[in-house]
């Protein structure tokens, strides 16, 4: 991780959001916004809408928890936000989280109020992205100073960074310094310009800028952030660790300082040290903060304290459970399973966690971490006995509408070898072999693929598994076939209309010239009411049965065709067969079996 500050991301994304954002701002300054008063106490949403008008603000709409609140500020797209703490539904910081991973509403203007002790409200609130924090009563004089001094950080921040993303990092830091100009004793435009002038490789300014901060406010700890994290780029690792140091001794609760302590022990190849910082700052009220139990998640997993990644991955989701969802979910899911030799409960708490992150990452358009999750659910329905389930997750990469876009991130081939894998780690043999000769078949002449199945093989410690399947393979071909035949006829007993569809389509992509399965999507279709598209599948049931000297299939197609009142048909399908077959007895018993003619 570079311990600079990233810049703005360019691109035309990036900068109509920055526009968008400095349109919001300047909307809130001119009060000519929709503003929203969210508090459970009736009488101080009053007080506080009251407050907002006498500020200036028109359009003041009030709601009564934070649930309401959010649905208001979507429909009314509100740019304002005065919002009490706590709250029944959703309070205060939870509400902040929403808004903040919203799509249209994550730059609005966000001011917490409480009545109650500050402390450590305060340590939790100052890691979040709240705009300013209110106590109560809340005057109008006292709203306009606090609305002005955010407004003013927020519209220099947002330019500036505009400038810098349209690649104009002069007019950026003229944005800084007409702020500092103006106010000449605040700390912020100093900051800013100090971060700018880092990220453009002007070191010396940037450390003036962090040193001038430092004249004004000898505990200023972001500029011995700042500090540190110039000495880290330039190498001097041992004087940057100092630094961070001092700013952990000057602000025990500027936990902040403990973070990039930790960041830089990580960089260090030191993460025994990073998670020992880490814990210092949940012991200290740090742990309300996703992103630090997120990072104790991810050292303590490394380090193979399984137990430690679990409670702290589960508190980042409780905290944020839409924040980087997909690969938490995903860690939270291994670090169970790598506890599950002791403790075999742990693979049923660990399936959850996998479909958390199996939609968490379809919906976000991440195919690996789709293919991840997805991979490792069914090595756990394996490893559970489950094979049934195991199946079901192995048709599930297998059809389009599983991947985002329709777009499968492996080649047919590719996914068997992927799933022959599993099979092998989770020691199902039989499941690894159909795996092998699904993958043989389908890319029968690709080279490539085939070494790869001897080196799974080899790896596994069965490289005779290999020639063993080549050998065999149009019997386990079969005995696939059959497996998804009578997957399908359990999923539809239990009304799983689609994931038995995707089975028998499975089945007809290894076998399409078996009846079998023709018939019974025939039967399938019918079920669903759609008998337009069951006739295909039953005329070429009929031509396979008669092909393959199937009688018995060949009856139940024509009883079929009869019950759709086709009986012309089933006959003459009958009569055909027993030109073939005029001793076959359960042929005579089917025609004898249709209505009379008319």
């Amino acid at each position: 991780m570079d311990p600079l500050p990233p810049p703005p991301q360019a691109g035309p994304a990036s900068v109509q959001a920055l526009e968008d954002e400095i349109a919001l701002l300047q909307r809130v300054a001119r009060r000519q916004c929709a503003a929203v008063v969210i508090d459970d106490m009736q009488s101080m949403r009053l007080l506080m809408a009251r407050t907002l008008k006498a500020a200036g603000f028109t359009r003041v709409l009030r709601a009564a928890d934070g649930e309401a609140g959010l649905e208001m500020m979507e429909r009314h797209s509100c740019d304002l936000a005065l919002v009490d703490w706590n709250m029944p539904r959703l309070d205060g910081m939870a509400l902040l989280g929403r808004v903040r991973e919203h799509p249209r509403l994550a730059p609005m203007v966000f001011l917490l109020v409480t009545a109650e002790n500050l402390d450590a409200r305060v340590m939790r609130a100052a890691e979040e992205s709240q705009d300013a924090f209110l106590s109560k009563p809340v005057s109008a004089e006292n709203l306009a100073r606090r609305l002005g001094l955010v407004l003013t950080r927020r519209l220099t921040s947002a330019r500036a960074a505009l400038r810098e993303a349209l690649g104009r990092p002069e007019r950026a830091a003229e944005e800084f310094l007409v702020a500092m100009a103006n106010q000449p004793r605040l700390l912020w435009p100093l900051m800013g310009l100090g971060e700018l002038m880092a990220r453009q490789g002007r070191l010396a300014e940037a450390e003036r800028c962090f040193e001038r901060a430092l004249a004004l406010e000898p505990r200023a700890l972001g500029a011995l952030l700042g500090k540190a994290r110039l000495r880290e780029s330039q190498g001097q690792i041992d004087q940057a660790r100092l630094i961070y140091a001092e700013a952990v001794a000057a602000g025990p609760l500027f936990f902040r300082a403990r973070d990039a302590l930790a960041d830089s022990l990580v960089r260090a190849g030191r993460p025994e040290e990073a998670l020992e910082e880490l814990e210092q700052a949940l012991v200290m009220g740090g742990g309300e903060n996703a992103d630090r139990q997120e990072r104790v998640g991810a050292l303590a997993y490394d380090l193979g304290r399984y137990g430690r990644a679990q409670e702290a991955l589960a508190k980042a989701l409780e905290l944020k459970p839409q924040r980087h969802a997909a690969a938490n979910n995903l860690l939270l899911a291994s670090a169970l399973l790598a506890q599950s030799e002791q403790d075999p409960a742990k693979l049923e708490e660990a399936l959850p966690c996998l479909e958390r992150a199996a939609q968490a990452a379809a919906q976000g358009g991440d195919h690996r971490g789709l293919a991840d999750a997805l991979l490792l659910a069914a090595a756990t329905h394996l490893r559970r006995d489950d094979q049934e389930g195991a199946r079901l997750v192995f048709t599930r990469l297998g059809q389009d509408q599983t991947w985002p876009g329709g777009q499968r991130p492996f080649a047919p081939a590719r996914l068997e070898r992927e799933l022959l894998a599993v099979c092998l780690a989770a020691g199902c043999e039989t499941e690894a072999k159909r795996r092998l000769a699904v993958s043989l078949t389908l890319a029968p002449g690709d080279a490539e693929n085939i070494e790869a199945l001897r080196r799974l093989c080899a790896e596994a410690g069965r490289p005779e598994l290999f020639g063993e399947v080549r050998d065999q393979r149009e019997a386990w071909l079969r005995a696939e076939v059959e497996a998804c035949s009578r997957l399908g006829l359990a999923l539809v007993l239990e009304g799983r209309f689609d994931q038995a569809r995707a089975q028998y389509q499975r089945g007809l992509e290894l076998d399409p010239d078996s009846g079998r399965l023709r018939y019974n999507l025939a039967k399938l279709h019918l079920r669903q009411g759609q008998e337009r598209e069951a006739l295909p599948s039953l005329a070429a049931a009929a031509e396979l049965a008669l092909a393959a000297r199937d009688w018995e299939l060949l009856a139940q197609t024509a009883g079929l065709l009869a019950e759709l009142g086709h009986v012309p048909q089933a006959r003459a399908l009958l009569d055909q067969a027993r030109a073939w077959a005029p001793d076959e007895v359960l042929l005579a018993k089917a025609r004898e079996a249709l209505p009379p003619e008319d």
